[in-house]
């Protein structure tokens, strides 16, 4: 139990923790997601170009083509899928642009989950903190005040935004990631 200067300087404590920690997260994951989608865009192109040159070997040999509207939809993961499972040209520099397709494709697609795990991660935790924010009022009651709630409450905040934070460390990293 608290006496009301502890519960009014708890309740403080928990406004300002629990305010604060949306603010941060939330700022973080825009200033990264607008990265991350920029990244994306880059791939998005790079595999475009990519599989236009693949396609291009593709009528060069004269072997059935892809669907060009694999292309036209950027529809890459079904582009990749039917390449594996047909014939390849026999241009010199098709396996090499192929094997550059895939790393491509793989960086994309591990960037996006990533991107959508912090995304997650975030609503969580900005959640969490509102729900938080919310039970101040009972959490700091003189009546009701038991220590460790009120720790266990501090921990999982903390605990959620070193997740976040973590997860935006691997969302810097796979977006550098060359």
């Amino acid at each position: 139990m608290y006496n009301h200067l502890e519960a009014a300087e708890l309740a403080n404590s928990f406004y300002y923790t629990f305010n604060t920690i949306p603010q941060v997260v939330t700022t973080m994951i825009g200033l990264l997601g607008a990265f991350s989608l920029f990244n994306i865009q880059l791939l998005d192109t790079e595999l475009f170009n990519t599989a236009n040159v693949l396609f291009t070997y593709y009528m060069e040999s004269n072997l059935k083509l892809p669907s060009p509207t694999l292309l036209e939809t950027k529809n890459f993961t079904e582009f990749l899928s039917y390449i594996k499972s047909h014939p390849k040209p026999t241009n010199i520099h098709f396996e090499p642009r192929f094997e550059r397709f895939e790393i491509l494709l793989s960086r994309k697609i591990k960037l996006v989950k990533d991107l959508k795990y912090s995304l997650l991660l975030t609503s969580v935790i900005v959640i969490i903190s509102i729900i938080f924010l919310m039970l101040t009022p009972d959490l700091t009651r003189l009546e009701t005040t038991v220590n460790w709630i009120d720790s266990a409450c501090f921990g999982v905040g903390i605990v959620g935004v070193m997740f976040c934070l973590r997860s935006y460390y691997m969302l810097i990293i796979n977006s550098l990631d060359k």
